[in-house]
């Protein structure tokens, strides 16, 4: 086995306006899979694809989301084939997240491809995305990008590839980013697959690893019934609490939960959800997605192009037809994720969206091929933690790829571990002295 590395050129930043909207529409056509989708290089231009070579079995090459489309058809083979499923990464999530930030935060992409007779590409067995630029804090270390809207940052490895893509990932860090001692993956599920699998291949290969940030967050596993989990997780006093609650709800009017997944529904239903959201108290704050022109595009693009293959739906708990309440369910491979909520603050006292996350407990129970539906919340959720009964392990996976130079990967964890921790601190006081919720 041989394995060669290389760098596929992309766009540099300063394009203009009409080549970023060029490639955001040629991108969302791959994605849609239109008719005459580029899986190829497109016509006039420069080809840095090496010639294929008959030794060549494994190689590693680096793209920017500028050139994801060219394959997009291979990205979603590995998604089917992945050791653990994670819907942020994607394509249909991955590349509009990544072409909606600004240039400078755009990630770097990461495939490893196992060839097939002569043609190199013939599979893609691995893709990682990692931040494209560092910071005095993160100095040599490759820190895996995670979106701001984004809940898992597990690369994608084929699950009967595995030992092969990891450890030509981190061979890559090792022999091709010499300022880099090492790799650091950003919100892992701790026990799953994965992470096993990540950190077999550290100790099979000698090298040094940790585990930072473990946290535990709300998820809902299937194979039980709504009303055991009802009667297991709720007190009688929460249980009566929300009865009463979604019975004074029922005093005002007609209610109904609704469900839209075509991709025209949720084009539209997503323009209400962004609205509510703007309405509340993260508009106030400036953190909704309609905050933000980028938040915005992506969301709609994201939601659009899953809708399209069944992969999104938006729930919404209605009173006289009028939405108090909704969320995005996004799904990738059996996992589904309770990706964003908002509700009608001026029927706050019912508390709508505990009761819209309360009911959504038998709809994903009863939902057929998904095997977890995941919070995406952050630790101790004072909402979906007293709601949603089972938890998941999350924590991020740090490894020195160059154990010759452990010395400088230590140091350089223990800058982000400081950092981390102070940024916490700051975090945790500035919200105490505003009175508000973290998020």
């Amino acid at each position: 086995m041989s394995v060669r590395f290389w760098d596929v050129g992309s766009l540099g930043d300063g394009r203009s306006f009409s080549d970023a909207r060029a490639t955001s529409l040629g991108l969302e056509a791959a994605l849609a899979g239109a008719p005459g989708a580029p899986e190829t290089a497109r016509a006039g231009a420069r080809d840095t694809r090496p010639r294929p070579l008959a030794d060549r079995r494994l190689m590693v090459e680096t793209f920017g989301v500028e050139a994801a489309e060219t394959h997009v058809a291979a990205w979603r083979d590995l998604v089917d084939r992945a050791l653990e499923p994670n819907a942020f990464m994607d394509p249909s999530f991955a590349a509009p997240a990544a072409l909606h930030v600004p240039p400078a935060l755009r990630p770097e992409f990461v495939a490893v491809w196992e060839g097939i007779g002569f043609e190199p590409r013939g599979r893609m067995i691995g893709l990682m995305a990692i931040r494209s630029r560092s910071s005095f804090l993160t100095r040599g270390l490759a820190i895996g990008w995670l979106h701001p809207h984004a809940a898992v940052g597990a690369p994608l490895v084929d699950r009967m590839a595995a030992t092969r893509a990891i450890d030509a990932l981190f061979d890559w860090i090792a022999r091709e980013r010499r300022g880099w001692t090492g790799l650091v993956l950003p919100r892992l599920v701790r026990t799953g697959p994965l992470f096993s699998a990540l950190i077999a291949r550290a100790v099979a290969n000698n090298r040094a690893w940790s585990v930072a940030a473990p946290y535990e967050r709300a998820v809902l596993l299937s194979g039980q019934s709504s009303d055991n989990v009802l009667r297991g997780v709720h007190s009688p006093r929460l249980r009566k609490e929300h009865n009463r609650k979604l019975n004074r709800l029922r005093d005002l009017g007609r209610i109904e939960i609704r469900s839209t997944s075509g991709a025209g529904e949720v084009r539209d239903s997503i323009e209400t959800f962004l609205a509510l959201e703007q309405k509340g108290w993260k508009g106030r704050r400036g953190t909704a997605l309609l905050s933000s022109v980028g938040d915005a595009t992506f969301t709609r693009v994201m939601t659009r192009l899953m809708a399209r293959r069944g992969q999104c739906r938006i729930d919404c708990l209605t009173l006289n037809d009028r939405p108090v309440a909704m969320a995005i369910m996004i799904a990738s491979a059996g996992r589904c994720y309770f990706w964003k909520t908002a509700y009608d603050e001026s029927f706050a006292a019912y508390s709508p969206g505990a009761l819209l996350a309360r009911m959504l407990i038998e709809r994903q129970l009863a939902e057929p091929g998904i095997d977890l539906t995941d919070s995406c919340a952050i630790a101790d959720h004072p909402m979906i933690d007293r709601i949603w009964p089972d938890r998941q392990t999350m924590a991020d996976f740090e490894i020195c790829c160059a154990p010759p130079r452990a010395r400088a990967f230590d140091a350089a964890i223990r800058r982000r571990t400081a950092w981390r921790k102070l940024r916490a601190s700051a975090k945790l006081a500035l919200a105490g002295a505003l009175g508000r919720r973290i998020s």
